[in-house]
């Protein structure tokens, strides 16, 4: 795989592309004019979606056995040429357990309920069990298999369990009765990070930015903030104002005061990491922050470009450099970007 020494060097300030934004040449070429033109040097592509589709042309035994690969995917090897020509940082998106595909395909691999059934949470979707080793080397196989393409580091999302209130009738197995839920995430986290490291891929994850003060939180999602920071070389949590109860932080409304929120979870997690001895490794904080407008939330704002640069200037203001902005759309407010 080519490298660039100079994505390398960046400190990243990234944006997600979903499919339906990169799925003709003329849409690659507008992102590449927002790229040039504004601070952003990054791009975070699915590789393997929120549904368990695989979205590039997989050596995976099982995946290609199972169907899992999409019929739309992308030329990975020459999306991530063309970026690279332009000097952006590829980064691409794995989602871990929430997969639908593989648990249809192979119930064994599926978190199930007493029954014996598979479980499935409200929306629909299916699990992986997190217990079970064998979903460890599905997800790790094709993230390493991604790295042949070129791709210069691996975001999993999804690491960790449903959220979902029908969660209580799940069952994980005999390893559930003595190993935590925090513990087997980070155990897998360990163990995905040292088998990257091993092609020279850096790991980056993504974690729900409350479980940076709250252990309810981290104990329903399996994710443990200070623990995984030991391993990953990146962690992003998301803090998303519009995704934090009124009242958090003293906030009366988070969504109105992104400037506040995102300055508070920051300076939170600095707290938490802390922790870790300063010889130790540690992850780069490099937070998710939203380019997006709340329209569910009862006393939202419209997110435009002063909203955007205030969650940007907490970044700085907590002694962070890196960022990733997240819209599900891959549409971005090209006003907030531009280079100063």
């Amino acid at each position: 795989a080519e490298t660039n020494n100079k994505l390398v060097n960046d400190k990243i300030h990234g944006i997600y592309l979903s499919r339906t934004s990169l799925n003709t040449p003329e849409k690659l070429e507008e992102m590449l004019d927002l790229i040039q033109q504004t601070e952003i040097n990054t791009v975070v592509l699915d590789l393997k979606d929120d549904y368990g589709s695989i979205l590039f042309s997989t050596n995976v035994e099982l995946a290609n056995e199972i169907g899992a690969i999409s019929n739309d995917c992308w030329n990975l090897q020459s999306l991530v040429k063309r970026f690279h020509e332009e000097g952006v940082t590829v980064i691409g998106r794995v989602v871990c357990f929430r997969d639908s595909i593989l648990t249809k395909e192979r119930p064994e691999y599926a978190i199930h309920k007493e029954d014996e059934s598979v479980f499935v949470d409200r929306a629909g979707n299916r699990w992986l069990n997190p217990y079970n080793r064998d979903c460890w080397l599905y997800i790790v196989s094709i993230a390493q298999d991604a790295a042949r393409y070129g791709v210069d580091e691996i975001q999993f999302d999804y690491m960790r369990f449903s959220t979902d209130s029908k969660m209580s009738q799940a069952v994980f197995g005999e390893d559930s009765a003595k190993i935590g839920k925090s513990e087997i995430i980070t155990a897998f986290a360990k163990y995905a990070c040292e088998q990257l490291h091993s092609v020279d891929i850096k790991v980056s994850a993504d974690v729900y930015g409350t479980i940076i003060n709250s252990e309810v939180d981290a104990q329903i999602v399996g994710q443990d903030y200070e623990q995984l920071s030991r391993y990953l070389d990146f962690i992003s949590p998301m803090i998303y104002p519009s995704h934090y109860a009124n009242g958090c932080y003293g906030i009366e409304v988070p969504d109105l005061q992104p400037y506040e929120l995102v300055k508070c979870a920051l300076r939170d997690s600095k707290k938490v990491l802390a922790n870790i001895d300063e010889e130790e490794h540690r992850a780069v904080v490099r937070p998710w922050l939203q380019d997006f407008t709340a329209r569910w939330v009862t006393d939202h704002q419209v997110y435009g470009k002063k909203q955007i640069q205030e969650q940007i200037q907490a970044v700085y203001d907590t002694g962070n450099e890196e960022w990733l902005l997240w819209n599900s759309s891959g549409k971005y407010t090209k006003s907030a970007l531009e280079k100063k």
